[in-house]
């Protein structure tokens, strides 16, 4: 089944004092391929199982609580050099567990939910599905060096009711629970002409139990996290592998369930990619 467009929510208050063609044009080329990582990160194998619901950013009292493999927030920290100026880009891509409920008229008691529903060639069934999520947004590049910039942003909720026959007898239910989400943004000098760029992404999402089980707070979480981050001037530098005068700044720079990586893999990198923490330089498909 082919993605449904995403949900997008624009980070409120990040609007630059340009529009670069020329960062919209690298940016043009950055979006399918990671929705082309996001894909195949959320194929089911053979088993039926995605390896994107491994990696997965929670309610954070529920992380605290736990302690286990599933974080609440990711930070990424890589190397910018240049002067900060113009407009940088942000664009958060994921995937939130929704739940389909395949319900059949019933005199008695209006619907009832069965396992799946089939009209014509189409199966429904019950259980969890991925829908795809996007936060977008612009910002002052320049600005960002004497002010860190945060945002507090939230995916709605929504229920939604699809007939699947003619005189209503089948349905398909859907349900999305609403997960807020706070973005923050900074760049410090660490050298001459040399930044260190943070951002964070954090679950900030509210009343989920700490004692509901991981099968349940999977639906008020982020799914397979990507974010790319482009400037118009200046380049990125690859923190895995950093020219020599960079490489005391990068061995500083501090990871969490995320690693940036060079989008492209070449010298003069215009966006770096946060992803997996196995992604590698120039990981988008050929």
């Amino acid at each position: 089944m082919p993605d449904e467009p995403p949900e997008r929510v624009g980070a409120g208050g990040m609007t630059g004092p340009d529009g670069q063609p020329g960062l919209d044009h690298v940016f043009d080329a950055a979006g399918p391929a990671v929705d082309a990582l996001l894909r195949a990160e959320c194929a089911p194998d053979e088993s039926g199982r995605t390896a994107g619901l491994r990696r997965v950013l929670v309610p954070r009292a529920w992380s605290e609580t736990h302690r286990g493999p599933d974080p609440w927030y990711l930070q990424a920290e890589c190397l910018y050099q240049g002067t900060p100026r113009g407009t940088l880009r942000i664009a958060v891509k994921c995937r939130q567990l929704a739940r389909g409920s395949a319900q059949r008229a019933h005199r008695s008691t209006g619907f009832i939910e069965v396992e799946q529903l089939r009209t014509g060639d189409s199966a429904y069934v019950t259980g969890g599905a991925l829908t795809p999520r996007e936060i977008t947004g612009d910002l002052d590049f320049g600005a960002l060096a004497g002010k860190p910039h945060t945002a507090h942003l939230e995916f709605p909720g929504e229920e939604s009711t699809k007939p699947l026959t003619d005189r209503g007898e089948d349905r398909l239910v859907r349900e999305c629970w609403p997960v807020d989400v706070t973005m923050h943004l900074s760049i410090t000098a660490v050298d001459t002409g040399l930044w260190r760029l943070r951002f964070i992404l954090e679950n900030t999402t509210m009343d989920v139990s700490p004692t509901l089980p991981r099968t349940t707070v999977l639906y008020h979480s982020l799914v397979a996290v990507y974010a790319a981050i482009g400037v118009g001037h200046g380049r990125f530098l690859s923190v895995r592998r950093p020219p020599d005068r960079a490489r005391d700044a990068a061995g500083q720079c501090r990871q969490h369930a995320t690693r940036p990586v060079l989008a492209d893999g070449s010298d003069a990198s215009r966006i770096v990619l946060c992803g997996p923490e196995n992604l590698d330089d120039d990981p988008i498909p050929s």
